[in-house]
């Protein structure tokens, strides 16, 4: 999983106390992977999960950020052609995923993002 080179800063409560724990891209991108699959980890540890729970597994972790073909299958442990092909065409098909490079559908760094009418 390849995020843009940034630090993610954590706010950690130990004893009461607030301190900030400072990442590195590398560990950064553990802990996204991490925070992402808790939210989808029945999807991610079932074998067998029906089209409409796979998609709306895709539009949780892909709420708020942009995220490859690649880290989606990684997050929800799926084959990534079976995905692009059965689940974020239609999802890109039907508006409720935006491409980052709209002008480019096939670009090789296309992330997708949740639609929000609020955003």
């Amino acid at each position: 999983m390849k995020l843009e080179q940034k630090k993610i800063i954590k706010k950690n409560y130990d004893n009461g106390e607030l301190t900030y724990i400072l990442f590195s891209s590398n560990e950064a991108d553990k802990v996204l992977l991490t925070t992402l699959r808790s939210k989808v980890i029945h999807i991610a540890e079932s074998k067998r999960t029906k089209p409409q729970q796979l998609k709306d597994a895709v539009l949780t972790i892909c709420e708020g950020r942009f995220l490859t073909l690649q880290e989606i299958a990684e997050i929800l442990n799926r084959n990534e052609t079976h995905l692009r092909k059965t689940i974020i065409t239609p999802l890109v098909e039907s508006q409720e995923l935006i491409l980052k490079h709209p002008d480019k559908p096939t670009h090789m760094n296309q992330a997708y993002k949740t639609y929000n009418l609020f955003i």
